[in-house]
């Protein structure tokens, strides 16, 4: 796609623009591995296979499921059967390449297709009528995609070899709907049934008084040492303001959770978030005067492989100096979200408030006042710019 730019009127009310495949319907059991280098020389086991995990507390009748798997447009069933217990894991042996290779732990399902070595796309869903095309949301328990498949989850996760699977960070916990961001490669650690059960306990910490930078630094590292991250919230008083002297960085999948009157600010010094790894969620926050020094994302950068979603919230008064992005700029397939949102008073003096080269959602966002627009990105009134 040619880079493009959104020119604003001060009468255009910013409603939606989507580039992301819709995500699969919420559900407690998702994929946790997927290995397609089975018995293939450097393998590091006799046969390829899938790792289902049940995150819920109840059990999953899986007895009229199936396992849809494709190496290219077309689509094979493999039937499901049995119980997914909570907290617990079910290991499907698919087919074999060769003799290479350990064997797998006891199979709790046995197919005898073929998965994709280096890409391939795999479908949990609740029936067993064979897919036609890539699925929408009501036709998909879960999805994986990886190197270049046609069907995945916002963007497809790297390219897996015979030595390497694709893993479900957080021991299968983390599910943001981005198999890029959500998917590793490691090597091969296949679980089934018999596997120690294992639940998933994101952590959660407040921010409290003097509600200044130390405490939410604190708050911040706790949710940050848990491998699947977790929830941030503030015990504050109702209009609290907390500056920035440095850019926070995330590499796991946090959620700061405020208050409509609350704000972060960078303080004109500095960019308020560098998400590295993982996904940013930030809810009913104002986020203000960042300032990224002429490097790209005055107010937010989203790397690669990591997603920033908004909820209810305001990024303003920020900027990206001579470089793009005033509020905030996404690398290579690094995501973008906005949900009722306000991006406004930012400035740049190269195009895009938001300049996203990855997946892009902007939903039922709010009206800016007229001047607020016109001042996005002064002189050229440029929300959007799409690489």
């Amino acid at each position: 796609m040619r880079a493009s730019c959104l020119f604003l009127a001060p009468w255009l009310l910013l409603t939606h623009a989507d580039r992301t495949l819709a995500a699969p319907a919420v559900s407690a059991v998702r994929i946790s591995q997927v290995y397609g280098g089975g018995g293939a020389p450097g393998a590091q086991h006799t046969h390829d296979y899938v790792v289902l995990y049940n995150n819920g507390g109840s059990p999953v009748d899986l007895s009229n499921w199936s396992l849809q798997t494709g190496i290219g447009v077309s689509w094979q069933l493999t039937m499901l059967g049995g119980t997914l217990q909570p907290y617990s894991y079910l290991l499907v042996q698919f087919a074999s390449s060769g003799s290479f290779g350990a064997a797998l732990p006891m199979p709790d399902v046995i197919s005898t297709v073929n998965l994709g070595t280096f890409s391939g796309k795999v479908a949990l869903v609740d029936h067993q009528t064979l897919l036609t095309a890539c699925p929408t949301t009501a036709q998909v328990v879960d999805l994986v995609g990886y190197g270049s498949a046609d069907c995945f989850e916002t963007v497809a996760a790297a390219g897996l070899t015979n030595s390497l699977a694709a893993h479900r960070k957080g021991d299968g916990c983390i599910d943001s709907d981005n198999n890029n961001v959500d998917m590793a490669s490691a090597s091969p650690s296949p679980r089934n049934s018999s596997s120690p059960q294992h639940g998933c306990m994101p952590a959660l910490a407040t921010v409290q008084a003097p509600c200044d930078e130390a405490a939410f630094n604190a708050a911040l590292a706790i949710v940050q040492a848990n491998s699947q991250g977790g929830t941030l919230t503030f015990d504050c008083p109702a209009q609290f303001a907390i500056l920035f002297s440095n850019q926070k960085t995330i590499n796991r999948h946090v959620i700061i959770q405020g208050s409509q009157q609350g704000t972060l600010s960078g303080t004109n010094v500095t960019r308020l978030f560098n998400v590295t790894e993982g996904q940013l969620t930030v809810r009913n926050l104002t986020l203000t005067n960042g300032n990224s020094n002429n490097q790209p994302g005055g107010a937010i950068f989203v790397a690669a492989t990591a997603a920033f979603r908004g909820e209810n919230v305001t990024i303003q008064r920020s900027s990206s100096g001579s470089s793009s992005g005033s509020a905030l700029f996404a690398s290579g397939t690094g995501a973008i979200a906005l949900e009722n949102a306000v991006v406004q008073l930012n400035t740049t003096s190269r195009f895009g408030a938001i300049n996203s080269s990855g997946p892009l959602s902007l939903a039922n966002s709010k009206r800016p006042p007229p001047e607020a627009v016109a001042l996005n990105d002064a002189p050229r009134r440029c929300l959007l710019r799409l690489n």
